[in-house]
C-alpha cells in the first residue's frame, strides 16, 4: 500500500470520528462552540512545546523543492488546486501527528520545514487548512482563520487516554498546569488548554474524577 493510500486510509477513519451534533457529549460540543475566539493560552504552550518534539519531521513522499519544484507553489490552473491541496493536507495531518502538534498557525507553518519552501506560504496555508476542515479533521479558530486546529486524533479520545494513562501511571491527581508543564512527553500535554480544561471537567461529569479544586481544575480520580 503506497503512503498516499494510507494516508487516505487514515484521514477517512478520523474523520469518521470526529464527534457530531448527536454522538457529541454536551460538554464537547459547547467546548467547540467556545472556539470562536482564540484563548489567550491557547497558542503560547499548545505551539511552543510540541515543535521541538524529539521524534524527527516526516519528509514528503514526493521530496523537496528542488526534485518535486511544482509542489511547492500553489498551481495556476484553478482545477489543478484540489488535488495539490489534498496531498499537502494529508501530509500536514501526518506531520502535525508526529510532531504532537494540535494547533498550526500561519507563523509556525511559513517556518517549518517542508513548508517553509512553499511559495506564497499564506495563501498556500489557507488552501491546504481548508482541504483539511474539508475532510472533517481540522477546524479554524478565531475570526482571521490563521489558526487551524488539527484533529489528528478525535477530542472525545483523549479524556479516557489520560484516565488510562494516569491509573497506569499512578498520577491519580492531576491539574492543569502539572500535567502541561510536567507530563511534556505525552501527546495530550500539548493540548490546548482550554480543551484540557475541557477533559478535567468531562471525567469529573462522567463520574471518573471529582474537584479537588474547581478553581485550579485539579482532580482526583476515582478508582
Amino acid at each position: 500500500m503506497s503512503s498516499r493510500e494510507r494516508s487516505r486510509r487514515r484521514t477517512q477513519t478520523r474523520s469518521s470520528r470526529i464527534g457530531t451534533a448527536e454522538s457529541t457529549p454536551r460538554t464537547l460540543e459547547s467546548s467547540m462552540e467556545s472556539y470562536d475566539v482564540v484563548p489567550r493560552l491557547m497558542t503560547a504552550t499548545a505551539v511552543a512545546q510540541t515543535t521541538d518534539h524529539e521524534s524527527p519531521p516526516p519528509s514528503p513522499s514526493w521530496g523537496d523543492s528542488e526534485t518535486s519544484s511544482w509542489m511547492y507553489c500553489v498551481p495556476d490552473r484553478a482545477d489543478s488546486i484540489p488535488l495539490w491541496a489534498d496531498e499537502w493536507a494529508d501530509f500536514l495531518l501526518e506531520w502535525t501527528e508526529r510532531m504532537r502538534v494540535h494547533l498550526v498557525t500561519v507563523s509556525l507553518f511559513i517556518t517549518k520545514s517542508p513548508f517553509n519552501e512553499i511559495l506564497d506560504k499564506q495563501r498556500a496555508f489557507q488552501i491546504i487548512g481548508e482541504r483539511l476542515v474539508e475532510k472533517g479533521v481540522a477546524q479554524w479558530v478565531g475570526e482571521k482563520s490563521n489558526h487551524l486546529r488539527v484533529y489528528w486524533r478525535p477530542f472525545d479520545e483523549w479524556p479516557r487516554i489520560i484516565y488510562e494513562w494516569a491509573i497506569k501511571t499512578g498520577n491519580t491527581r492531576l491539574d492543569i498546569k502539572s500535567v502541561m508543564i510536567q507530563e511534556t512527553n505525552q501527546a495530550f500535554a500539548t493540548l490546548p488548554e482550554k480543551e484540557l480544561r475541557d477533559i478535567l471537567t468531562m471525567l469529573v461529569q462522567e463520574g471518573l474524577a471529582e474537584w479537588i479544586d474547581k478553581k485550579r481544575y485539579a482532580i482526583k480520580l476515582r478508582l
